[in-house]
């Protein structure tokens, strides 16, 4: 008795460890949805946090969410949605389920220069991510401190209280004018809260632009302004001759 007893309790103990396993950092896994072409990419890190890369393992698609559990199994902690995104794990895959969709997702065997390769761009994104920057994917990772770090000296050096700025929401993209005319221009928007000139806190949202001089990277003429416009109608009328 006292032998099937403990062969239980070691099998219960396999089977959870199974499972834990699923959870362990180091492994990716990937759904792919052949009818709505696309594909999603996860990997776990440490602190009950997932990686989400739905760009196709690109740098800028890493998108960060936490799991929990409770007592009915384990769920993605997502505060936006109304709806509950359980990780389920069934004959060898992870499934993310929901009450209108379920998705199977399949373990993908890196070599391990690739899984570190990957790995160290997430730590990166990561990074950027809990300072609340936001990259478009035609910015390279390498850059984004450039030209956040410039973008706030740029703002500081425009406020009427530099000191009491705190810094919020930042994204980093290509410029796209209204005319949808490609652009070598970069734009850094921040959103900002201050102190003005008459002691109260604002909230502003201010645009740094970097024109590139030349071919040479990190060689920019910068352009401060409060607009997602970088010529304004008026700044382009004033440009034609009469």
């Amino acid at each position: 008795m006292k032998k099937i007893i403990s062969l239980i309790l070691v099998l219960i103990f396999l089977q959870s460890c199974g499972k834990e396993d699923f959870f362990s950092s180091g492994k990716f896994y990937k759904m792919v949805d052949k009818k709505k072409k696309f594909e999603i990419d996860i990997t776990f890190l440490k602190d009950s946090l997932i990686a989400i890369n739905t760009d196709s393992l690109k740098t800028c698609g890493w998108s960060f969410t936490k799991y929990s559990k409770n007592k009915k199994g384990t769920f993605l902690v997502i505060k936006e949605s109304l709806d509950t995104t359980w990780l389920k794990i069934e004959n060898e895959k992870i499934f993310f389920q929901s009450s209108k969709e379920k998705y199977s997702f399949d373990e993908i065997n890196f070599t391990s220069k690739k899984t570190d390769s990957i790995r160290k761009i997430i730590h990166k994104v990561k990074t950027l991510s809990d300072k609340k920057i936001v990259f478009s994917c035609d910015i390279n990772i390498n850059e984004v401190a450039y030209f956040y770090d410039n973008a706030i000296q740029e703002i500081k050096s425009n406020l009427k209280n530099p000191n009491s700025a705190k810094f919020r929401e930042v994204y980093i993209h290509n410029y796209d004018d209204y005319k949808k005319e490609k652009s070598d221009i970069k734009v850094v928007s921040i959103e900002v809260e201050a102190t003005n000139s008459f002691g109260g806190f604002t909230v502003d949202t201010f645009y740094v632009y970097f024109t590139p001089n030349g071919k040479k990277s990190k060689n920019y003429t910068l352009k401060f302004s409060d607009s997602p416009i970088y010529n304004s109608v008026f700044e382009e009328f004033n440009e034609f001759d009469y």
